[in-house]
Parts: C-alpha cells; sequence; structure tokens
C-alpha cells in the first residue's frame, strides 16, 4: 500500500491511477476485514475487555451523525435524529464501543439505502428499564428467507454482486459487541421499504446531583471547533476527550491510525489535528506529510503529541511549521492552553 501511495504521487496515465486506486482501495478493504475479524477473535476467546460507564446515548448519536453527513450527502440520503442532548437517557456501556456499534449500523443505513432516501434514529425507554435506539433506512429491505442470517459473518445477502465495498463481517460483530455490553440487536424489514435495526441496552442509573458531560458541550450557540486526535493509545485517547469536554462548542474526532487520521481530515476539514508520532500502520511523520502535500488539508495547524521532549524528530517536525508540541505524559492546563490558543486564531 506504502508503495501504491508513491506511484499516485507520480504523473501516471488516466488507467494507471485507476488501477493504483483499485490496488489502494482493495488494500484497505483488508485492512477494515482484518480489523473486525481480529475483534471477534478477541470477543471468541474472552480478550476483548469493555469498560462499562454511563453514556449519554444523544452524545453518541450527534457525533455519528457528524461523522456520516459527508458521506450521506453524497449518497444523496437524509440523515435526520429525533435524539434531544438535552433530554437523553443514559445507558450502561463501553463508550468507544457504542460508538463502533452506532456508526455501523447508520452507515449500513446510508450505504444500503435509494438517492433520495432517509435514515431516521429515534431513542426511547421501555417499560422493563432498557434504553431502545432503533437505526430505519429507506432502502430495499430484507427478504424474509435471509432475515435469519444477517449476522451471519461473511454473508451479505448478495449485496457483493452489487459492487458496492463491505465485509460481511460488520453486523455481526456489531451483534456481539452489543451482547457483551449486556443488550440486544435485532432487525425489522419489509422488501422494497426498508428496515430497522433496534439496539436495547441496560439504562444506566445515574446518582442525583451527578450530570454527565457530553463530548461536544455547549448548546449550539457556540461555533463549533473541530480537532482530530490521531492517538495510538486509549487511555490516552480518552484522556483527552474528556479534558477537551470541558470546553464548549469543542468537537473531537478520534483515530487510532495514521490512514484513517489523513481520510477523516480530508472529509471534515478540523481546525486542529493532535498528532501522536507513535502510530501502528504509519509514522506520525507520513500522517504530516500527506497533510501538508494535500492542497485540501495543507493549511490545518498541526501539534504533535511525544513521550520524548525535544527528542531530535520533534525539533526537525517543529522546524517544518508544526504548531506545536505536547509532551507526554499528557499536561492537562497545557494542553487546554494550546487548543484555546488555536480556537482563538480561527475566531470560534
Amino acid at each position: 500500500m506504502g508503495f501504491s501511495q508513491l506511484l499516485q504521487m507520480d504523473e501516471l496515465a488516466v488507467q494507471q491511477n485507476e488501477a493504483v486506486e483499485h490496488i489502494l482501495r482493495g488494500g484497505r478493504h483488508l485492512l477494515d476485514l482484518i480489523d473486525e475479524v481480529l475483534d471477534i477473535a478477541r470477543i471468541e476467546t474472552g480478550h476483548l475487555e469493555l469498560a462499562l460507564r454511563p453514556v449519554l446515548m444523544a452524545d453518541v448519536v450527534t457525533e455519528v451523525v457528524e461523522l456520516n453527513r459527508p458521506i450521506a450527502e453524497r449518497a444523496e440520503v437524509a440523515v435526520q435524529s429525533t435524539v434531544d442532548l438535552g433530554d437523553s437517557p443514559a445507558v450502561l456501556a463501553d463508550r468507544q464501543r457504542l460508538v463502533q456499534v452506532v456508526l455501523n449500523l447508520v452507515s449500513n443505513a446510508v450505504k444500503y439505502n435509494r438517492p433520495g432516501g432517509r435514515v431516521d434514529i429515534s431513542c426511547d425507554t421501555t417499560s422493563e428499564g432498557r434504553v431502545r435506539l432503533a437505526v430505519s433506512d429507506t432502502g430495499q429491505g430484507i427478504r424474509p428467507e435471509d432475515m435469519g442470517r444477517v449476522f451471519e459473518p461473511f454473508n451479505r445477502l448478495g449485496a457483493d454482486q452489487s459492487g458496492m465495498e463491505g465485509t460481511g463481517v460488520g453486523l455481526a460483530l456489531t451483534k456481539d459487541l452489543v451482547e457483551m455490553m449486556h443488550g440486544t440487536l435485532r432487525v425489522e424489514s419489509v422488501p422494497e421499504v426498508g428496515s430497522t435495526f433496534i439496539v436495547e441496552l441496560p439504562l444506566a442509573v445515574v446518582p442525583d446531583g451527578v450530570r454527565l458531560g457530553t463530548r461536544h458541550g455547549g448548546t449550539g450557540s457556540t461555533p463549533t471547533f473541530r480537532v482530530l486526535l490521531v492517538e495510538e493509545n486509549l487511555e490516552s485517547l480518552e484522556l483527552v476527550e474528556r479534558v477537551l469536554s470541558r470546553r464548549p462548542g469543542v468537537v473531537v474526532l478520534a483515530a487510532m491510525h495514521g490512514r484513517m487520521a489523513v481520510d477523516l481530515a480530508r472529509e471534515h476539514h478540523p481546525d486542529l489535528v493532535l498528532l501522536d508520532l507513535t502510530l501502528p500502520d504509519v509514522a506520525g511523520s507520513v500522517v504530516l506529510d500527506e497533510l501538508g502535500n494535500d492542497p485540501l488539508t495543507a493549511n490545518i495547524p498541526v501539534a504533535v503529541l511525544s513521550a520524548v521532549a525535544g527528542g531530535g524528530q520533534v525539533r526537525r517536525l517543529l522546524g517544518r511549521g508544526v504548531a506545536g508540541q505536547l509532551a507526554k505524559p499528557i499536561d492537562v492546563r497545557a494542553l487546554l492552553s494550546l487548543v484555546d490558543a488555536a480556537r482563538a486564531a480561527t475566531g470560534k
């Protein structure tokens, strides 16, 4: 994939460029498949650990809708949510995995929809003390004879013949994750009308006087300031998210891989990138180069995160115009100061 990206930087004929794009698309597809299969393997062997805490369902839905908005616009699909940030139930869940669950359901609802179609997201509390989230689409629906195979790994129910990309593992993984969080996932569908995927999770008991903060903060009157956090360590990622939740109007987009970070930056054009130099797929310097060489992302300020303050690599990157540096372990005050300064520069 690395050499394919180098080829893409050269002046290629149209057919050659299309061939390289096929190679890259196929490579990314395989990486997604490997990630999902590994997650399923970890679940089956009991090696996937979840941290179940009270999570505002509306916070997760809002984040997922924002992430899907550019994709939905290109597909000419309207995504509508009736989940209210001001009056949202909390569920007992692992936040990162809950985002993964809702993101997969909403992404599928957009992908398998039709131009001019709609995705509706709703949430309510059941009499049994559960929170029900429903994701409905206006796609082709599922045939009655296929309903029993919806959650089978690698079974795409014929969608692989449509030319639409997918691994056939996402729904199986989603169901496993929901059940690990003591929930249920089921589907209702009418052919040629659409499908509704329904998640039920335990209602979280939040003590009186305790308010759950949302990652988005504010009421919408404060201009949104987007921070793309590129961090391979889950604990560090969660720390930065919690710190920045103290700033109204700040939205955090998170990526644990460099390639995903570049794609998110191109898609959402954040106001600031916080870039860990140590990533599992590519070096942070490679991500920096790709952002700087792309006209869509070249003007986005980047601050590097490094466990080696003042190291040679950090000094070289600072000399190449990096906006700042944060040493690890992260100093909360320094992080807030850096974000506040970047935000002041944008007027948001």
